[in-house]
């Protein structure tokens, strides 16, 4: 979708928006069709760094499930040890003999760990290039934002949500950065961050384009 010229003036709004119609139409359609096989491999990836950001952690289990039409990462975890919070020692379930084991199960479902990368692509396809190796150089720095966006999301999710439930068990209403860092990226956040990243890329790529011309 690049179909740019140097010579040309900036697309006009109606333009613009067209571009991002077609881009959105594609993106969205192409990552519904594929959100398994791109998420799939990627879950014992999301297990690992809950487990490198939160070694308080134990993961029971990890896996895509299907809900109906609705597919979801569901991982289960539990405390691997007893853990203070808010002044108050909480105990893994199962901890105490003759409880039962179980474990927090946190559901996230396919589409909404793509939304964020879905926004990068769709800017970064819909915004007009100057020139084919511009258009290249965009769609190869999109990979490392892309691999960063999951990572933002999945992990950091499930983390706020495991600590959501501790939380609401042990303290109801008391601070916790992993539950406010969460709510953050699903209140919209996470959607600016993807902007970001994909404005950032338009003008990085055409940054480097120009440098590379010049004698």
């Amino acid at each position: 979708m690049s179909g740019w010229s140097p010579t040309r003036a900036p697309p006009r709004p109606a333009e613009l928006g067209l571009r991002l119609l077609l881009a959105g139409a594609l993106v969205l359609g192409t990552l519904h069709a594929l959100q398994r096989a791109i998420i799939e491999p990627l879950v014992p990836v999301f297990a690992a760094a809950v487990r490198v950001l939160d070694p308080d952690f134990t993961i029971l289990s990890a896996g895509v499930a299907s809900d109906g039409p609705v597919q979801s990462v569901v991982i289960r975890a539990n405390l691997a040890l007893p853990a203070r919070f808010a002044g108050r020692t909480v105990y893994p379930i199962g901890w105490f003999p003759g409880e039962p084991e179980g474990g927090i199960e946190v559901k996230l479902s396919l589409g909404g760990l793509l939304q964020y990368s879905g926004l990068l692509l769709i800017i970064a396809l819909a915004w007009p290039a100057r020139t084919a190796a511009e258009f290249a150089l965009r769609l190869l720095l999109c990979l490392p934002c892309l691999a960063l966006l999951l990572l933002a999301e999945a992990p950091f999710t499930v983390l706020g949500e495991l600590w959501s439930a501790i939380r609401d068990y042990a303290a109801p209403g008391s601070f916790c950065g992993w539950v406010v860092w969460s709510r953050f990226l699903m209140g919209g956040g996470g959607l600016l961050i993807a902007g970001s990243c994909g404005l950032s890329v338009v003008a990085a790529s055409r940054r480097i384009v120009r440098t590379a011309a010049r004698p």
